[in-house]
């Protein structure tokens, strides 16, 4: 996936990105698909991708997910749990 860069002034080249293709594909339910999660004190994100021929990751789904207070307190190994547990249920 491509990462969004800090231009000189400072602003996030979202646009640029979001207008020049795609950004989420239509599932090809013949390839495998991957998962990338994230989970930080505040917040836990996931990505679900497939691969095309030359290996280039391409989006199917994305999230994320402001934590409470009460999953605020988790350690890294459950907040990453939550992760696919949330993945899952949606």
């Amino acid at each position: 996936m491509e990462i969004i860069k800090r231009s000189e002034t400072g602003n996030f080249s979202v646009k640029k990105v979001l207008v020049k293709e795609l950004v989420l594909k239509l599932p090809n339910f013949d390839k495998l698909f991957e998962i990338q999660i994230d989970a930080s004190k505040y917040i836990i994100k996931s990505v679900l991708y497939q691969k095309d021929k030359k290996g280039k990751e391409y989006p199917i789904w994305y999230g994320s997910w402001v934590l409470t207070p009460t999953k605020q307190k988790y350690n890294t190994t459950k907040r990453e749990m939550l992760v696919v547990y949330t993945w899952i249920r949606y």
